[in-house]
């Protein structure tokens, strides 16, 4: 009769907390548009473009009031560049090269939101996320050369290796990021949640390449660092409902 009574007692108030839950759950889908900035040498002939990539993930929201939530998300993303270079040689013929670079990605942003309206909602938000690449492709191209790709991958080449994969020393190229994202959007209750459409622009701190000392940096070196543009829609909601 005991052990019914706690029970009993304990779904009442298990109701009770999630009947009134401040925390909300969901997903987003979305596309990133990405590049990196930086340049080696001082060479500003090498253009660095935009490439279009997928991102999806979880979100949680914590409301601490109606105005203030804090939101935590596990988004698994693509990230990376394209660049572009011409070589004029001594011929003064011309021969362009591109080259594509193209990684996956774990993100967990930790961001403040904000949030006002009525039927329609808006928010805004910002704060910092952590990056690590789990892995890479990568396309390289030029007018002169047949085109070639396959995987990049961080660590020490094969011995006799004779694979069109690339490895990335890890003693020289940093797999991490550490940035801010800022953002804001829109959403309305739709069903038993609510819909959401967001918008974010997402900045890394950390230069991709590394040098043990500084002086190993070239002249006229530039830091490579990450950029994004992000426009997602999700669904969330309330774990009481």
């Amino acid at each position: 009769m005991k052990k019914l009574l706690f029970l009993s007692a304990f779904l009442f108030l298990l109701t009770t907390v999630f009947g009134q839950s401040p925390w909300w759950i969901g997903g987003r889908l979305g596309v990133n548009f990405t590049t990196v900035s930086g340049q080696y040498n001082g060479d500003s002939d090498t253009k660095h473009k935009w490439i279009t990539t997928p991102v999806f993930g979880a979100t949680a929201i914590y409301s601490v009031s109606n105005l203030i939530g804090i939101s935590a998300e596990l988004n698994l993303a693509k990230s990376g560049a394209l660049y572009e270079y011409s070589y004029t040689g001594e011929s003064r013929s011309s021969e362009k090269f591109t080259f594509r670079e193209r990684y996956t990605t774990i993100q967990i942003p930790i961001l403040a939101r904000f949030t006002f309206g009525e039927t329609w909602q808006f928010f805004a938000y910002g704060g910092f996320y952590w990056s690590y690449i789990v892995g890479g492709k990568y396309v390289a191209k030029s007018d002169n050369y047949d085109d070639q790709s396959g995987k990049i991958k961080f660590g020490d080449e094969p011995d006799n290796y004779e694979g069109d994969d690339r490895y990335l020393d890890k003693d020289y190229n940093r797999r991490m990021d550490i940035g801010l994202n800022i953002g804001g959007g829109v959403q309305r209750q739709l069903g038993p949640g609510v819909l959401f459409l967001d918008f974010r622009f997402g900045l890394g701190f950390l230069d991709s390449n590394k040098f043990p000392e500084d002086r190993d940096k070239p002249d006229g070196y530039k830091s490579f660092n990450n950029r994004s543009l992000s426009l997602s829609a999700g669904y969330i909601f309330n774990l009481g409902k």
